[in-house]
């Protein structure tokens, strides 16, 4: 017999929620599961035997998320472990109620609520599809974290299942598409054999609902006329999180204010000297040591794109670095390999003046045969941790 979550479950709105948090993917990580977190969560990974483990956490107003996937040897496997697992959870709980069915955006899975040997309120929803196992909870001192547990169950979604749509059938590939990708969109495509969303670019619009695509990082004798339906908007699955996406076009220039307030200081600087990268010498950390605020966008083929940040205010010394790169999910201080890399800061022999009037800095990157992302970041110099300023991107 199925059981429904009681009604508070389902019906709660996700307004608040999708304010706050934000949708990450552990696609390339071998789990298409993707889910909501207040901020970047933490992760970790663990193989024990033939199953693979990986823990994704994030805190917020007192209360921890956590989603807990497994890939075990096999179906059979995964569906005995979730039988088993409530009660292995529960052995120590000072307070437990009773495991009910639930069924969450499609899914069939299990719903119980208890209080650990520590005192902390739990409430988790857990599933098994195929050989995976996904174990979501929600954690907080007092009372059951009910409404948030909803809304964080609520956006997780497991790719594997539109695979079973006819939106992946590849028998029907040669229907019509139901979403619209201008040409230079940047979009996902999915890959059934890999069970993988890859990066790309829309080249061309063709007949009955299929698009040409350019892959991220492939020469372009892998570009592909796929079916609108194995397409999808970009997400955190092939894009950095919490890295915004600015929409350029060649041609024009592009403008945005912002402030250094929205950033955050990097203590490891080392990656901008290494070979791989040859950013700036060490000996110019001192000018990248403030704040640093990362955007990126995607640079056509046989296109320079001119990047400039001007400080409104004298007093606030602010520098610019960009790079082209095909990864973009690994950014500053993560990355260890980039295209071309180039760095703008005000000249100075011996030590510098921090002190000088802040002036525009500029820095130029292009892309000959294919188009490639820019990563770039305006970052204050030491102790520079606020500041508004002006980008203007042109792209020729």
């Amino acid at each position: 017999m199925r059981f429904l979550l009681p009604a508070f479950f389902l019906f709660l709105s996700l307004a608040g929620f999708s304010q706050s948090f934000s949708e990450f993917s552990f696609s390339n990580d071998g789990f298409p599961v993707s889910a909501a977190f207040p901020g970047k969560p933490s992760t970790s990974f663990k193989i024990s035997g033939k199953d693979t483990l990986l823990t994704a956490t994030a805190s917020f107003s007192g209360k921890t998320y956590s989603v807990i996937l497994t890939r075990t040897g096999s179906e059979e496997i995964a569906r005995r472990a979730v039988l088993n697992i409530p009660g292995r959870l529960m052995q120590k709980s000072l307070q437990q109620e009773p495991v009910s069915g639930s069924n969450v955006n499609g899914i069939n899975g299990y719903t119980f609520r208890y209080i650990n040997d520590k005192g902390t309120s739990i409430t988790a929803w857990l599933f098994s599809f195929g050989s995976l196992i996904c174990q979501a909870m929600v954690l907080q001192k007092g009372q059951f974290p009910d409404a948030e547990a909803t809304q964080f169950f609520e956006s997780i979604r497991l790719a594997a299942v539109l695979i079973n749509t006819n939106a992946f059938n590849t028998a029907k590939n040669d229907q019509p598409s139901t979403g619209v990708y201008s040409v230079n969109s940047r979009v996902e495509v999915w890959d059934q054999q890999k069970m993988k969303w890859y990066g790309a670019i829309v080249l061309k619009s063709l007949p009955n609902g299929f698009y040409r695509v350019a892959f991220d990082g492939y020469a372009d004798t892998y570009d592909e006329d796929v079916p609108g339906t194995k397409i999808r908007n970009m997400t955190t699955a092939t894009i950095p999180s919490f890295v915004p996406f600015v929409r350029t076009s060649k041609g024009k220039t592009t403008t945005l204010k912002g402030s250094l307030k929205n950033g955050e200081v990097l203590e490891d600087l080392s990656w901008a000297g290494s070979s791989q990268i040859a950013c700036w010498p060490g000996l110019r950390d001192v000018e990248f040591m403030g704040k640093h605020v990362g955007y990126w966008f995607d640079l056509p083929d046989h296109s320079v794109a001119t990047i400039t940040v001007t400080p409104h205010k004298k007093s606030s010394r602010i520098n610019i670095y960009g790079y082209t790169s095909f990864d973009l999910q690994r950014i500053p201080p993560h990355i260890t390999y980039v295209q071309t890399c180039e760095a703008s800061h005000p000249v100075w022999i011996g030590q510098p003046n921090l002190k000088e009037p802040a002036t525009p800095q500029t820095i130029r990157l292009n892309t000959v045969t294919r188009h490639t992302a820019v990563y770039f970041a305006v970052a204050g110099a030491k102790d520079v941790l606020e500041g508004e300023y002006t980008i203007t991107i042109e792209i020729k």
